[in-house]
């Protein structure tokens, strides 16, 4: 099965966004591609909406192909994070490695989040623990 996407031409970093979506152990994993930025964000937030207006309360955020997490980029996510938890579930973050994660690190933001190396550890741990939401 093929995963979902949109698609989203960022003219002014000549950079494509996309967002793939796939189920994995019971939750909705969100692979955002390119760079996470005041406009592509606000796109990710929306599609975040979505699913939680579809009853999906704990979303994965996989990360490993985020190439540019910009101060809107790392605003949004915790945003979205903040949503989910009201609703009463959580964002999991995936794949901060690179400059993703560097950026989590250096503003402190990443222990804030249940992360995971990649998808696979994810799909491993709720398998094995049934913990998450």
């Amino acid at each position: 099965m093929q995963p979902n996407h949109f698609a989203v031409f960022h003219a002014a970093a000549r950079m494509k966004f996309t967002v793939e979506f796939m189920r994995t152990a019971g939750k909705v994993v969100l692979q955002p591609s390119g760079q996470l930025d005041e406009t592509t964000t606000s796109q990710l937030e929306r599609e975040v909406a979505c699913w939680l207006n579809r009853g999906e309360k704990t979303l994965v955020l996989d990360m490993k192909s985020v190439e540019v997490v910009r101060k809107e980029g790392l605003s949004g996510i915790l945003r979205m994070g903040t949503l989910l938890e009201q609703a009463g579930g959580s964002l999991v973050l995936c794949g901060l490695s690179g400059s993703a994660g560097y950026v989590f690190r250096m503003y402190g933001v990443d222990g804030m989040f249940e992360t995971f190396e990649d998808v696979e550890e994810f799909e491993n741990q709720a398998r094995s623990s049934r913990v998450i939401n």
